[in-house]
């Protein structure tokens, strides 16, 4: 194995700017639609569950968590060994890249999209390369062209920020000759679709799941891989043993308890998502189909900075995807809100582009 030249990867690494756009958050007045978490709190069973957990916090949390580990695998239709579970899906991107990458080797990453592939690659010391969406859609034959020579390819589906996916067969096709891919479906509860099935033929599939979006638990952090008996072991011996708190684990066990209430919210950020998309489109902007609980959004008369600062001074935040590698200084990403958060946003940017 290749020795890494550790100060070659952190001078590189800082060379290429990437870092993790956070969101300014300024309190419980500030509307933000820029991070893609729910709206809405989670149910009231994992309200409760945490609650009566408050008085074991001088325990550590269960390393293993077999009953929830079964309770996903009941969710996703496979076992309690393909499941591993993580301190938001962000440590398993993390995790997956040491242990499946040596200094040099290829990773392909479509861009635009979530930042953290960028990250977590870089500081392996990988050689990245970006394939940007040809005018933001996922060509399947143009896609297998260009992962021909890389390692590992990590797909968003769908992806964020644009909101659409890669086709099935495609991503059939890497897995069929070999190729590491690792399939982040955060959104998977709002896109219905999944490649989690194929995780009992493939080995060399990892599907990344969370908690944070449609279960409403972005504050607890806590998400899993699915993925081989092989694969979760590795994992599970190289993650930090109490990684994921207790309460998460509470949390996280509760909200599969009720299933019906996920559902429902994710039913009413989708009916909301098509109302604002109408509404953007009316007000002659160009928006992307998503599949997801945010819209991408571009057209707009100013730049996509100068729109989000505006916004921001009147109480809301959305995302400006102007230093998003492969978005462009023009678009901006809106994650669902309530209603009335969605009202009082469109209402807003009809009076800027006035």
């Amino acid at each position: 194995m290749a020795q890494i030249d550790f100060s070659k990867v952190v001078s590189d690494f800082l060379k290429s700017g990437v870092s993790y756009p956070f969101a300014k958050k300024y309190g419980e007045k500030i509307i933000n639609l820029a991070s893609n978490e729910s709206p809405f709190p989670p149910s009231p069973r994992v309200l409760s569950a945490v609650q009566k957990a408050l008085k074991n916090l001088n325990s550590y949390p269960d390393p293993w968590a077999i009953d929830l580990r079964e309770k996903i695998a009941d969710y996703t239709g496979l076992g309690g060994k393909n499941v591993v579970l993580g301190n938001g899906s962000d440590e398993l991107v993390d995790l997956v890249c040491r242990l499946f990458l040596n200094p040099g080797d290829r990773v392909l990453i479509p861009i635009p999209t979530f930042s953290f592939y960028e990250l977590s690659s870089r500081l392996v010391g990988a050689k990245i390369e970006f394939w940007a969406l040809p005018d933001f859609r996922w060509r399947a034959e143009e896609f297998l062209r260009v992962a021909k020579k890389s390692k590992m390819i990590f797909v968003c589906r769908p992806n964020n920020p644009t909101g659409n996916s890669v086709a099935e067969e495609a991503v059939l096709e890497l897995l069929s000759k070999g190729k590491i891919v690792v399939v982040d479906e955060a959104y998977h509860e709002f896109a219905g679709y999944t490649l989690a099935p194929y995780v009992k033929d493939y080995e060399n599939l990892i599907v990344l799941r969370t908690f944070s979006k449609a279960f409403g638990l972005a504050g607890l952090r806590i998400g899993y891989a699915l993925a081989s008996p092989r694969i979760v072991e590795a994992i599970q011996r190289v993650k930090q043993p109490f990684s994921v708190n207790s309460l998460a684990l509470v949390a996280a066990s509760a909200a599969l308890d009720d299933i019906p209430y996920m559902r429902r919210v994710v039913g009413t950020i989708i009916k909301e998502r098509q109302k604002v998309a109408d509404e953007l489109t009316s007000m002659n902007l160009k928006v992307l189909n998503s599949d997801a609980n945010f819209l991408m959004a571009g057209g707009f008369p100013k730049d996509a900075d100068e729109i989000c600062t505006t916004l921001e001074k009147r109480g809301i935040l959305i995302r400006s995807l102007a230093g998003v590698r492969g978005a462009g200084r023009g678009w901006v990403r809106i994650t669902i809100g309530t209603e009335e958060q969605n009202r009082k946003l469109l209402s807003v940017l009809r009076e800027i582009l006035k």
